[in-house]
Order: C-alpha cells, then sequence, then structure tokens
C-alpha cells in the first residue's frame, strides 16, 4: 500500500496539473497521387490528458513535437517517427509517441478505396509559467481524519520514509533525459531536502484523508493490501489542497533557472 498509494499523492500534489494541449492535424505533406484523393483526417484525437512530463510541468516549460507516421487502411498511425521536437531531454518525444498510439484516423482514399500513407502532424505541450500557476494553498474541504487514522498513517509514512523519498524523487524528474538527472537530483535535494519533519507531517495528513482506518491498521499489522480502489485526481486533489505554499513557488523558479541556464528551453519556430 505504501508504494502505489504515495506514489499517487506525491505525482497529484507535487506535479502542477497542467495538461497538453493544442493537437494539431494538418493535411499530409506529401505529393498527391491522381484520381479522387481523400487525404487522411483525424477520427479520434489522440488523448493527451496524461502526457505532460512531470518535471517540464513542475518548471513550467512547454515544448513541441513534430511526428511523422503511416496510417494503415484500418486508420491507426504505425511506425510514428520524431521528426523535430524542443526543448530535448524533457521527454517531449516519448510522450508525443505514445500519444499518438490513442488516435484514429479515417485513412487516406484513392477512388474510394482506403490507402496506406503517412502524415504529419504536430503535439503541443502547453503549460502556465510558474509565476501564473496557482500555488496559494486553499482551505481543505474533507472531513478531517482522526487521531487514529493520523498516528495509523504516519507510522506508514516512517516505515516508508526512505522509500518514499526515493519514489518521490523519480515522480519529479519524470521525462528529464538519463545524462541530465543526476545533476538535476543533486539541485532538489540541496533546494527542498526530504525527510525532516514538514515532509512527514504532509505525508501523514495526505495519506490520513485518503485511507480508510482498517486498512492502514491491516498493512500496518501484516502487510494486508487496501481492498478499496485508489484515490482518484479529484479526491487526491481535495486532500492535497491546502498542502501548496508560495516556498514551493521559489524553489521551482530556481530549479528552472539553472536548468534554463544550462540547457536550452526554447521553443524555435516549426511549420504546421
Amino acid at each position: 500500500m505504501v508504494i502505489a498509494l504515495m506514489s499517487l499523492v506525491l505525482a497529484a500534489s507535487l506535479v502542477d496539473p497542467t495538461g497538453v494541449s493544442d493537437f494539431q492535424a494538418p493535411p499530409p505533406a506529401i505529393d498527391e497521387p491522381t484520381g479522387d484523393f481523400e487525404p487522411a483526417r483525424w477520427l479520434n484525437l489522440p488523448s493527451v490528458d496524461e502526457a505532460m512530463p512531470g518535471f517540464a510541468a513542475n518548471i513550467g516549460i512547454s515544448g513541441r513535437v513534430g511526428l511523422s507516421c503511416w496510417v494503415e487502411e484500418q486508420g491507426l498511425p504505425q511506425g510514428c517517427e520524431v521528426v523535430n521536437a524542443a526543448p530535448e531531454g524533457l521527454g517531449f518525444e516519448a510522450a508525443a509517441l505514445e500519444g499518438a498510439r490513442t488516435g484514429v484516423l479515417r485513412p487516406a482514399m484513392l477512388n474510394g478505396v482506403p490507402i496506406r500513407r503517412t502524415v504529419a502532424f504536430n503535439f503541443r505541450f502547453s503549460v502556465d509559467s510558474i509565476e501564473d500557476s496557482p500555488w496559494q494553498s486553499t482551505p481543505y474541504e474533507g472531513s478531517d481524519p482522526t487521531p487514529t487514522a493520523l498516528a495509523l498513517a504516519r507510522q506508514i509514512v516512517l516505515q516508508g520514509l526512505e522509500e518514499s523519498m526515493r519514489s518521490e524523487e523519480e515522480v519529479l524528474l519524470d521525462g528529464l533525459a538519463p545524462d541530465r538527472r543526476e545533476i538535476v537530483r543533486a539541485w532538489l535535494r540541496e533546494l527542498r531536502p526530504l525527510g525532516g519533519e514538514d515532509f512527514i507531517r504532509n505525508q501523514t495528513l495526505m495519506i490520513a484523508r485518503l485511507s480508510p482506518e482498517a486498512e492502514m491498521a491491516a498493512y500496518l499489522a501484516n502487510g494486508t493490501l487496501p481492498s478499496s480502489p485508489p484515490p482518484t485526481p479529484e479526491q487526491t486533489a481535495v486532500a492535497t489542497s491546502d498542502i501548496g505554499s508560495a516556498d514551493d513557488e521559489a524553489i521551482w523558479i530556481e530549479v528552472r533557472n539553472r536548468y534554463c541556464a544550462r540547457w536550452s528551453c526554447a521553443i524555435p519556430e516549426m511549420s504546421d
């Protein structure tokens, strides 16, 4: 329980909850065949709700990826390749490739018959700047956990403290290129050290608000995993509504400034 629950809580509460927007699919950029030709078009746009790489979201950096894919007669994008991407190293390429798999197109038609063609399109990943993000905490509107629930949750946090800190770091570094992870990890440990009383208190409060007492007790007694489903993003948002602070904003601004001074955060013009 501690791994699954705490990973979800950390991802929802510490990652700026801004998704991908502005998906574009211009007509295929290919030489047109002779005859009655109709280009491919989207029937169902790719799902991009959870595609934004975590670290890029935290530092408020948007991105853009151009893809080229084959579209078979069945209308599914195949063999997608990255044509261009910016900024590099933040995971936008992998996120775009993953998102493209969820789209469905009506294939190109030649004289009324579906044909295999190549299409080109862009993913645009949009996130508000840190300064424009709502970092202010809001009052908690759920039920207050009992003293028993808080005591059980604290035991869970202390029991899995080292593992939960590693899990949080991986969530915060989501999408970052391997050759950059250790440098950024060192910045995070310097600017927002984990494992202190504030960290333990916040984790305790989140788990106590989200977990039934009986399931926490069973887990501590014999490792029994919870039978209830994991909390939804909406439930987690309620449970963590009063935990953010202006200190978080200042920390992520500093991380962003260091990152963008070392590696490019710019998005050059690309053709649509």
